[in-house]
Order: structure tokens, then sequence, then C-alpha cells
């Protein structure tokens, strides 16, 4: 193990009377037993030493002559750490008379390196970042388990022969291997090596590949798609419209517009005018004289109207279905049974 400093600065030390520890030792022990071990002056662990004294001013010191060779104690092991109040002591391990005596110190170890070479749960922080951006190669998509060699076509996104490609296969029992293909190209790569059905092959490089990172789907994330009008006017399902959506499907919607003349208007022009099948439903019909509805239940058993009174006459707008087809008009209706159809220019449309 490196040698690591048991202080981030220049530890100072006192006496219980809180006076500086003048002439005072500093030993360690290996971690729970009696057994000294040497202290090294820096990291190298060039220079050890089995004990060191204390200066006027209760730093650690190399030579115990002069007050000026300070240094920070650096440790390999965890361990136990006792100061002494005088030399003899310290030589003859004489803990009971101690300033202090700390067992249990465990060593501080710094990680260095990057995250090719950090390992944590038997693979490496690059390997474990690859996996989680990488494609995943599995027996019936992307390999047939068996011997190889393997041909694996990669996404388009990705370039088999640049330099920093790298390759792995994640076995049943979790852990990584680096593989080596045979040969690459710019859209595949191929393996020499058996390839079980419970093999996961996966890639990786040192491009930003988060803009790649295939976002999650609504039902993955639990969530409901919102509805648009025409999902609502064709009651799709796990559909919620927000409130926007429900007033503009609530909306009457235009289907048809023109001059019908005498000949009322069908479902078939409707079609035709505005992609709209006429279904079960409130339309509404325009002509000169103003708007009237027609309300639709089932389009092929319906065959009723609604009427708007005047002193002289009387004003229908209905709908009569016949030979497959559904037809709107407006009739005026006279005091003498007189039938008169009016002109549509507008049809609207509101679901049930």
């Amino acid at each position: 193990m490196a040698w690591l400093p048991i202080s981030g600065t220049l530890p100072q030390y006192s006496t219980a009377s809180n006076g500086l520890a003048s002439d005072y030792y500093l030993k360690f022990y290996a971690s729970g037993t009696a057994t000294p071990i040497n202290m090294a002056t820096d990291s190298t662990g060039g220079t050890e030493i089995a004990k060191c004294a204390l200066s006027a001013d209760g730093y650690p010191i190399t030579n115990p002559l002069d007050d000026s060779t300070r240094f920070i104690p650096h440790i390999d092991q965890d361990y136990r750490i006792v100061l002494y109040t005088n030399e003899t002591d310290a030589d003859n391990n004489t803990t009971g008379s101690a300033a202090f005596n700390i067992d249990g110190m465990v060593l501080q170890v710094t990680p260095t390196g990057d995250a090719a070479n950090i390992t944590l749960r038997n693979a490496t922080i690059e390997e474990q970042d690859d996996y989680d951006r990488s494609p995943l190669f599995t027996d019936g998509d992307g390999f047939t388990s068996g011997a190889g060699p393997h041909v694996i076509t990669v996404p388009t996104d990705w370039t088999p022969t640049d330099s920093d490609v790298r390759f792995y296969r994640l076995d049943n029992s979790g852990i990584v291997t680096s593989l080596t293909p045979t040969s690459t190209s710019s859209t595949a790569f191929t393996l020499a090596e058996t390839l079980l059905s419970t093999d996961v092959i996966f890639i990786g490089d040192d491009e930003f590949r988060e803009l790649r990172r295939r976002a999650a789907s609504t039902s993955e994330l639990g969530m409901i798609e919102k509805a648009t009008s025409g999902e609502m006017e064709a009651a799709a399902t796990n559909k919620f419209p927000d409130a926007a959506t429900i007033v503009a499907w609530r909306t009457p919607l235009t289907v048809w517009t023109g001059s019908s003349g005498t000949s009322g208007v069908s479902d078939s022009q409707i079609l035709a005018s505005s992609g709209h099948v006429v279904s079960a439903g409130n339309y509404y019909v325009k002509t000169s004289a103003g708007w009237f509805c027609v309300s639709i239940p089932d389009k092929t058993t319906f065959s009723r109207g609604s009427a708007s009174a005047s002193t002289t006459s009387q004003r229908v707008s209905t709908a009569f279905y016949n030979n497959s087809s559904l037809r709107f008009y407006v009739l005026t209706v006279g005091n003498s049974s007189y039938i008169n159809q009016e002109s549509i220019t507008e049809i609207k449309f509101l679901p049930l």
C-alpha cells in the first residue's frame, strides 16, 4: 500500500495542561497490536524511522537535535498512534504512561487514476459508463450464440474502425471482459470468441454520447400521453388531454363549406371537403335563415330532424340515411304544406 500522510497539514501536539509537547515522542503500531511499525518522512517511503521527537513547538521532526526538520508522518497501513512523554518510554513501549494511545486508525486512501483503472464492483468506471451508453447486442438481437466468428452490425452513429472504440463482453455472472475484434469496418465488427446465450456484447468510445441516448418512452416513465383533438374524436385509449385540448375539442369543427343548392349535403361531400367521417354527434347546419341543429346518435339508422317555427312557416333541419349515404337538408314547410329545400352554406360538427 502507498505511504499516505496521517494529516492534511503539519500536526502540532500539546500536553494535558495545554502546553506544547516539547521533546515528546511519537510512535506507531500495527492496528490492534503492540507491534511497532515504521513511519516514512514523505510519500515515497524512501526514509523510514521507528519514532520521531517533537520540536519545542510540538511539531514532528526527523532529527531530535534540531527544531527545523519538521515533517508529516506517513503510514502504509491501518495503525495505532501513541504519544510518549519521553524517549525512554517510547523505546520500551511503555504505553501505560503515554500522553495518549489511540488504536483503530484507518489509513485514508485517496483514489488516484482515471475512469479506466478505478474499479467498482469488478468493473471500471469507464466500462460502466460505456455499458450505460452503448447499444446492447444479445443472442438473437445482434448475434447468434455459439462458436465464432460473429459479425455484429452497429447503429449508424457508431464507427467500429475509430481508434477509441472499445469492445466488451458481459457474462451471466457480471464479469466484464475486454474483447479484440478480428476485423472492423465502418458499420460492423467481427468477434472470434464463442458467445453464450447469456452474454451481452457492448461497445464504447470517448465521444460525448449523451445526445445519442434513447429517450425513455412515456410508458416507461409511467406517464400518460396527451391526446390530440383528433384522438379524442376517435376515442383513443390510454391518452389524457389537457384543458386546452378539451376546449379545442368541444369547439364545433367546420366540416363542410360551400353552396348546396336544393340538393342538400351528403356524407361523401363532407368527407371530400374536410376528411371528416360522419359519426354520432351534433351537426350545425347553416342557411341564409341561420343555424339549425341535427343530432345524430347513429348514422346508419337515423332519419329525423329538428324544427324552428315562425308565424307563417316552419323550417326543419334534418338528415336522411338512404342507399348507404346520409344527406343533410334544411326544409321550409309552409301553411299550405309547400316544401322548399334551402341552400346550405356551412356545416359544423361537435361530438356527443
